[in-house]
């Protein structure tokens, strides 16, 4: 899935792309991934 997000910094991005991440997976009733999601930057 992709997920875009706008933030000021890093680390403020990678929180919001992992909170949507969460959400989305949670209304399609996947689980989260035990190593956590891969997040891949683009600009």
């Amino acid at each position: 899935m992709r997920i875009t997000v706008w933030a000021t910094g890093m680390s403020e991005a990678k929180k919001k792309a992992e909170a949507e991440a969460d959400f989305r997976a949670a209304q399609k009733g996947w689980t989260v991934p035990k190593a956590g999601w891969q997040l891949q930057e683009e600009r």
